[in-house]
């Protein structure tokens, strides 16, 4: 428990949080070994798959998941890899700051005063407390500030919720996501 670490949430695949929202990180063992690379010599990385990535809901889900996907994210002495089952809410708490390509447990850790190494392109990119990496040097760099800096304060995601508030228009871009917006497709148009 008093390990500093990490948190390094899978993200479900296929779905748009990394396909096309993280670029080449798509390939979330290339993030693993990113991020394991640029660790402070004390410091692990503690991966947790996504427990619906393991259900099959989603025929097309194993394709991402090869035999020998996980023994290649461990194979760098300062990875963990979490059960499934352990508390996102509790790592978070723990850890020293949260990578994710784009999903929502960088607004999770965000929310809670964590800093994010962020690795693709989510709505929340711009907030403070975020540190868009694209290498294992700004990924070390992003931690030396991480290490630096004094712990955040989560009024911050809250001022950048308001900020977003007030500079969005309600409007949809699919059909599929017009079914539930109660917005006449007009109001998108315009």
């Amino acid at each position: 428990e008093d390990e500093k670490f990490i948190y390094f949430p899978l993200q479900f695949q296929p779905e748009n949080t990394t396909s096309p929202l993280a670029g080449f990180f798509v390939d979330q063992i290339l993030t693993v070994k990113t991020l394991a690379a640029a660790l402070p010599p004390d410091w692990k990385l503690y991966v947790k798959e996504y427990s619906v990535q393991l259900d099959d809901h989603d025929p097309r889900a194993h394709l991402y998941r090869y035999p020998g996907y996980y023994r290649e994210m461990a194979k760098h002495p300062s990875v963990r890899l979490i059960p499934p089952s352990v508390s996102s809410f509790d790592l978070i708490k723990h850890s020293q700051a949260v990578a994710t390509a784009s999903g929502s447990p960088g607004w999770e850790g965000l929310a809670r005063g964590k800093s994010v190494l962020l690795f693709g392109y989510p709505w929340y990119m711009y907030c403070d407390g975020v540190y868009r990496v694209r290498d294992t040097q700004g990924c070390r760099d992003a931690i030396v500030q991480i290490q630096k800096n004094p712990p955040l304060d989560p009024r911050h995601a809250i001022r950048y919720l308001l900020a977003l508030q007030r500079t969005s228009i309600r409007g949809t871009q699919t059909a599929f996501s017009q079914r539930y917006a109660n917005l006449p497709p007009e109001t998108s148009i315009r």
